[in-house]
């Protein structure tokens, strides 16, 4: 009788001790997804207010993700980007873990920000090739990482500057592209080349026209109002 009640009293210590472990291991789990969002979050307002790539460097501050922040993981290597210009971070589970803490990390039900990109299996991942995406909410964002990517650079002031082949920040809603001094071509932050621009000059032979969306109004700055045809023609309306 006293062998069995030791043998209850052992299951149940070896029951609860497992449940504990599958909890803190969920929590592990989720704090990192936590993390990954908020890394996410500030990426983005980093590239709306210096209109930069940043770097964790750059980030881990008072002014983003705060000086506490902990790029601790204790399933894998340090919170960190794989590719800042491509909006990817590291993959988060390098060491071996529950099938059920790959599970949870993966989903896409526990991210806004982010998403996971994995290849192979929850028990053989390849890192090289797998990682988390960034999703950019702001369409200014987007708009914004997608010239710098392209190789571009903006000025968050351009007064005072040489202004030749350069984005230059004007207002809140508008980004300017200066050929030089006397001739830009200023855009919507949020529709880019998908919207309608002030132009200084048309031209007869503007290449950033041509990635203009076909339809949209192009409005000269001495008043005149030209439209985006297709095959990159530009046709005045009276």
């Amino acid at each position: 009788m006293k062998i069995v009640y030791l043998l209850i009293i052992f299951c149940t210590f070896s029951f609860s001790n497992e449940k504990y472990i599958e909890q803190r291991n969920v929590l592990y789990t989720q704090n990192l997804v936590n993390l990954e969002e908020k890394l996410a979050k500030e990426y983005e307002r980093y590239l709306l207010t210096n209109f930069k790539i940043p770097t964790m460097s750059d980030l881990v501050n008072d002014k983003f993700l705060g000086t506490n922040f902990s790029d601790k993981n204790l399933m894998g290597e340090q919170i960190d980007f794989k590719d800042a210009k491509n909006l990817k971070l590291k993959f988060g589970i390098s060491r071996k873990a529950e099938d059920y803490m790959v599970e949870i990390y993966k989903r896409d039900l526990y991210r806004d920000r982010t998403s996971v990109y994995m290849d192979g299996t929850n028990t053989s991942i390849d890192l090289s090739k797998s990682y988390v995406e960034i999703i950019l909410k702001d369409e200014k964002a987007k708009t914004i990482h997608s010239i710098l990517k392209d190789g571009y650079i903006i000025r968050k002031n351009c007064q005072g500057t040489n202004k030749t082949n350069v984005f230059c920040s004007i207002n809140k809603h508008s980004i300017r592209w200066y050929f030089n001094d006397s001739s830009w071509i200023e855009y919507n932050k949020k529709l880019f080349t998908k919207g309608n621009i002030t132009i200084k000059n048309v031209g007869k032979t503007n290449s950033k026209l041509n990635n203009l969306k076909v339809g949209v109004f192009v409005f000269e700055e001495n008043g005149s109002k030209y439209i985006k045809l297709a095959n990159n023609q530009i046709m005045k309306v009276e």
